[in-house]
């Protein structure tokens, strides 16, 4: 699965904040896929500042190219429940939509 940094960046507000063991050790084991290592944080120039709104801008190096990311079967089958959620709940934004797209490519 190709992922842009902004959708590096975004990716976990999918995710449920609990969950049953399972699909809580299927998250965790995403976000370590996906996530940026910190030797990738420092080559990319990745840094966010946070506002008086909470919200965080988040600055890096334009050139960076897309993260390449090899989920398993079930991974992507959590991921999509996931998007499921979201998508009855009406809650995918404009910024997390090419994200979901690409990872319903990978399941259908």
């Amino acid at each position: 699965m190709k992922i842009n940094t902004s959708d590096v960046l975004r990716y976990k507000s999918l995710f449920p904040k609990a969950n049953d063991i399972v699909s809580m050790t299927l998250q965790r084991d995403i976000i370590e896929k996906i996530d940026y290592s910190q030797e990738e944080i420092e080559k990319y120039g990745l840094s966010g500042q946070q506002n008086e709104d909470g919200t965080i801008n988040y600055t890096w190096n334009k050139d960076i190219e897309p993260k390449y990311v090899g989920l398993t079967p079930q991974e992507l089958k959590f991921l999509n429940e996931c998007i499921d959620k979201q998508d009855v709940a009406k809650t995918i934004d404009t910024e997390l939509f090419g994200f979901v797209l690409s990872a319903r490519e990978l399941v259908q």
